[in-house]
């Protein structure tokens, strides 16, 4: 599940989301527009707030070159 939908799911503001999370509203708005990647630490924090229905392979795809 991709953190979009899990965020309109819940009726999750990024406001409070980055509440939850540790960050500032700004970042989730980077991480939802693809502009930036999680963390290692801010994604273990995205897993324990969305109760593992987001984790790293929902940001972190593959090379297809690979």
């Amino acid at each position: 599940m991709v953190l979009a939908e899990w965020m309109r799911l819940h009726e999750m503001t990024q406001q409070r989301f980055a509440g939850e999370v540790g960050v500032t509203q700004t970042t989730v708005s980077r991480w939802l527009d693809g502009g930036t990647l999680p963390s290692l630490p801010a994604i273990l924090a995205v897993a324990r707030v969305t109760a593992g229905a987001v984790t790293a392979d929902d940001f972190y795809k593959p090379d297809a070159n690979q």
